[in-house]
């Protein structure tokens, strides 16, 4: 394989993982990034053109959850001159409102992919969301009768936002990080409607 083949498959890699980090931290022009204008996508309760998954998806991600975390893995690609054949499994996990009964919706399945590069840009052109299996899991009482959280500030809280740490610049980091630095809380931004959680294909 040549290095550009090689450079393709990296391009192609990283417009998968943006599409996790968008969808995680609710940053909409990151996530109309990964798509070409003309694109499609079939998403569970979705089908239609990618501009219109974005609009379906919003309220779907700040109505119901308050949090969520996307990982991909086991990344297949097939280059075919400017398009692409692409498959990855996802594992999603959307922790559900306390006003829609909380606990976890978990997802596994995969992304089925056609992407197309244009203009040395590769962007999804087709998306295809495969479903294995999915659950509600309900929340616990208890983390554990024994089990407690480490004393002190402890860890660096995630945001659905550009306040996440996914955003800072080398010196915040370096700051964050600096010996007596205070506890940071990047804080959460929560939005939209409270729609009840009837199907699960509703998210991915």
């Amino acid at each position: 394989m040549t290095a550009d083949r090689l450079g393709d498959r990296a391009a192609i890699e990283q417009v998968l993982y943006r599409y996790c980090h968008a969808v995680d931290h609710l940053d909409w022009d990151e996530l109309a990034g990964v798509y070409h204008p003309d694109a499609t996508d079939r998403h569970g309760a979705y089908q239609g053109s990618a501009a219109g998954f974005l609009d379906w998806v919003k309220p779907q991600f700040t109505g119901r959850f308050t949090a969520t975390m996307h990982s991909i893995s086991n990344v297949l690609i097939d280059l075919d001159g400017s398009r692409a054949f692409s498959q990855c499994q996802v594992r999603a996990d959307h922790l559900i409102k306390d006003e829609l009964g909380g606990g976890i919706f978990a997802f596994w399945g995969s992304y089925v992919d056609v992407f197309e590069q244009r203009d040395g840009q590769w962007k999804i052109l087709h998306r295809v969301v495969v479903r294995r299996f999915a659950n509600v899991l309900a929340p616990s009482a208890s983390n554990g009768a024994d089990f407690t959280l480490a004393p002190g500030g402890g860890y660096v809280d995630y945001a659905r936002s550009h306040q996440d740490p996914s955003y800072w610049d080398l010196a915040a980091i370096a700051a964050a990080c600096a010996p007596g630095a205070a506890s940071t809380s990047s804080g959460s931004a929560d939005a939209g409607s409270t729609d009840e959680i009837t199907d699960q294909s509703g998210a991915s």
